[in-house]
């Protein structure tokens, strides 16, 4: 009886050593807990750049643009009419626009504007140049409006005409990136010679450095 007091006592040793080292064993092969993280101090007189830092980027809108110096470019097709007394003609014309000028706030640019038209019949009218004062409009952050008066001029066989002019657009800026904008036109511009008027209406595609 003794002798197997003895070995059951061996037995249960034997088995606590083991049981041990396979917690040890264990314990051993987990990860390491990550070091804790080391928080620095912002030197005096950078918190508002480290702030800056760590706001998040947000892309401009772009009305954050328009300030300063602006330029647009419009070159399309259109329809040219001339009107003299009872009698009326129509000709297929290549327009072009200029303006260069300033944004007086974001939404609002004053500009001074060329516009010009080819087409017409050498017994009525031919061309239709035009130089304004002229305001564009941005109603919204790509949809603007436009309008301008000042001088017409126009040809008719070999003498050139002037007289009171007025132009107005309506466009869509269908892409900007930073100061620089491709936008769909229409745009109108009508002068008036003595009892002759002569009218210009077509679409363009115009460039815009905002």
């Amino acid at each position: 009886m003794r002798h197997m007091r003895h070995l059951m006592g061996r037995i249960v040793m034997v088995s606590v050593v083991g049981i041990l080292g396979g917690l040890h064993e264990v314990a051993m092969a987990q990860p390491a807990p990550p070091p804790a993280p080391v928080f620095r101090a912002v030197p005096p007189g950078m918190e508002d750049v480290a702030r800056a830092y760590r706001a998040p980027q947000t892309s401009k809108a772009p009305s954050s643009w328009r300030s300063g110096f602006t330029l647009h470019v419009s070159l399309g097709a259109g329809q040219f009419i001339a009107a003299d007394g009872s009698r009326s003609e129509g000709d297929s014309s290549t327009q072009y626009g200029l303006s260069l000028g300033g944004f007086l706030t974001p939404r609002v640019a004053a500009l001074v504007h060329l516009d010009g038209s080819s087409g017409g019949q050498e017994r009525t009218a031919q061309g239709l140049a035009l130089v304004a004062i002229a305001v564009d409009v941005f109603a919204t952050e790509r949809f603007f409006v436009g309008a301008g008066l000042g001088e017409a001029q126009t040809r008719r066989s070999y003498d050139v005409r002037s007289g009171p002019g007025v132009c107005a657009q309506v466009g869509y800026v269908v892409w900007q990136r930073r100061q620089h904008g491709i936008d769909v036109v229409g745009a109108a511009s009508v002068g008036w010679f003595d009892a002759m008027q002569v009218t210009t209406a077509g679409v363009r595609v115009g460039y815009r450095f905002f």
